[in-house]
């Protein structure tokens, strides 16, 4: 009986320290990626081409740590389109040709 008393509180103690640092981590700290999808110039960068209701939709990818975004209203439409302008924890995904994904090719102008 005396184990398993043990043990029950050891899983208990062990699974509240688990929750705790989770939401410190996620909530407190924000130590997570943020990945969107932002609008790409196709005349001067490799985009990816995306869906747009009558025109294609050109986008590359920004990653960028969560406590480097300033808090804002994306709801209501308050928020900045991510960069990457002066900021060490982010970077860019440029689409890659291949077989697999359709690119936009940068017009070099002469």
């Amino acid at each position: 009986m005396k184990i398993t008393r043990f043990f029950l509180l050891f899983i208990l103690l062990a699974s509240l320290i688990s929750i705790g640092a989770g939401f410190y981590k996620y909530f407190i700290a924000r130590d997570f990626m943020v990945f969107a999808n932002v609008s790409c110039e196709p005349n001067q960068e490799s985009c990816f081409i995306g869906d747009g209701e009558n025109t294609p939709q050109y986008y590359k990818t920004v990653s960028r740590k969560a406590y480097t975004i300033p808090f804002c209203d994306a709801w209501g439409g308050e928020c900045a389109e991510l960069n990457c302008a002066g900021n060490e924890a982010c970077s860019v995904e440029y689409c890659q040709p291949d077989e697999e994904t359709e690119c936009s090719s940068p017009t070099v102008s002469e």
